[in-house]
């Protein structure tokens, strides 16, 4: 799905699913969405910035209030 540049600009939430994939929604979605209703090693937001040609993880927090 394409993303608007004001979506881009905002920082998404995240999980880490127990096959330790990382798994990456909007930030308006839900973690549990996210992650299937499966159990998670990590869930929280984080945040990206374009470096070189390139995007790197700016920030990264543990703020998930579904796990």
């Amino acid at each position: 799905m394409e993303q608007s540049l004001s979506e881009l600009a905002e920082p998404f939430i995240f999980v880490i699913g127990m096959d330790c994939a990382l798994r990456l929604a909007p930030r308006r979605s839900e973690h549990v969405a996210c992650a299937g209703g499966d159990m998670v090693l990590s869930a929280g937001e984080i945040s990206f910035m374009s470096e070189a040609g390139r995007w790197a993880v700016s920030a990264v927090s543990n703020q998930s209030t579904g796990y």
